[in-house]
């Protein structure tokens, strides 16, 4: 369904009186949130991609063999998506070429349950309004750094 017709149903929901309008303000801000960042997502998480793809999140596969240093001016204004978050959660690296980290720590491979929880922290800790912060996704996501605090 696109994004014009779900807005529209929405909104009518809300007219008829069968949604709250508070509701249709969270259903809303999820919508518009989906294309708010692109997911750069790290070569070694290629199945991970396509379920989030799947869910209509806007992704990019990283092409394999870059090294970090390379990498990072590919991240601006995107949030990326990766088991190897220690090396891209340098808070001068991160201001400098504004990105955000979701960092997998987990070593399962369960893509579905893994996009689910991506997408919980997507509507959780809104990187298009906050794109400088790390959230780690492991058991439970945790935040390890937002803008301004600078402890990792």
């Amino acid at each position: 369904m696109d994004c014009k017709l779900k807005f529209e149903r929405i909104l009518a929901r809300v007219v008829r009186g069968t949604l709250s309008e508070r509701r249709a303000v969270d259903l809303l801000l999820n919508e518009m949130s989906r294309g708010g960042r692109t997911l750069v997502v790290d070569e070694d998480l290629r199945g991970l991609e396509r379920e989030l793809a799947g869910l209509r999140y806007t992704t990019e596969l990283l092409p394999a063999g870059l090294l970090d240093p390379q990498i990072k001016p590919l991240l601006r204004s995107r949030v990326f998506i990766t088991g190897n978050g220690i090396d891209f959660i340098v808070p001068e690296h991160m201001d400098r070429y504004y990105y955000g980290v979701i960092w997998i720590d987990t070593k399962s491979r369960d893509y579905p349950t893994l996009a689910g929880k991506v997408q919980d922290v997507l509507k959780t800790h809104n990187f298009g309004k906050n794109l400088v912060q790390v959230v780690k996704v492991g058991e439970k996501p945790r935040v390890i750094n937002r803008r301004g605090n600078r402890r990792l």
